[in-house]
């Protein structure tokens, strides 16, 4: 088990130290240089969204990492910095920007449960294109449930309006589509239940 940084330890730190058990000190040193000045600030004083985008963006700019040992290293610096998500996290996906909005929440999510590069992707996909169907009928609200330690996690969708015939039958062929850690648990007028859990081969 990861165990915490102290609150009063500086980000810098923290990414520093977990990502020189991977690469050499240079590549560390030029991730680095690319963030912005509050990386020197203690954890204490970042909002967990600050850590979760610094995390993200440090482990981005480390080059000579597999996508596999990117994403160790972001789960870690995602425990040691406390930034687990919400295990009950709200949003509405209506337009381009709460799209990307719900986009990175499932990358987030795939992230810290552990799921490998390619699964990740695929949740990312098909919620991507589940928003961009229900944008034809007024977008939805995704409401994501989870167990503390994310290895199960529930998605209620609802649905501003009834889809159309032709956005039912859209959705339909969605549901024959999903990834295998991906399924749909019931499927009503307005509303959808699914449910991710990560498959065995998950990293």
């Amino acid at each position: 088990m990861v165990s915490l940084a102290p609150s009063s330890t500086p980000l810098v730190d923290v990414l520093t130290s977990v990502a020189a058990n991977h690469v050499p000190s240079p590549v560390v040193d030029t991730a680095l240089s690319g963030l912005d000045a509050s990386v020197a600030a203690p954890l204490g004083d970042l909002s967990c969204l600050q850590r979760t985008r610094l995390i993200n963006q440090f482990v981005r700019a480390l080059r000579g990492l597999s996508v596999h040992d990117a994403l160790r290293i972001e789960r870690e610096l995602l425990d040691r910095s406390d930034c687990a998500p919400s295990p009950s996290h709200e949003l509405t996906a209506r337009d381009g920007l709460s799209m990307i909005a719900l986009r990175n929440h499932v990358r987030y999510v795939a992230v810290y449960a552990g799921f490998d590069w390619s699964d990740g992707m695929m949740l990312q996909s098909a919620f991507s294109e589940l928003a961009r169907l229900l944008q034809q009928a007024g977008g939805a609200r995704f409401t994501f449930r989870a167990t503390n330690d994310f290895s199960d996690v529930s998605v209620e969708v609802a649905i501003a309006a009834a889809p159309s015939p032709a956005v039912r039958s859209l959705l339909d062929d969605w549901k024959q589509s999903l990834p295998p850690c991906l399924h749909c648990v019931s499927d009503a007028r307005q509303a959808l239940r699914l449910h991710v859990e990560p498959r065995a081969s998950a990293a």
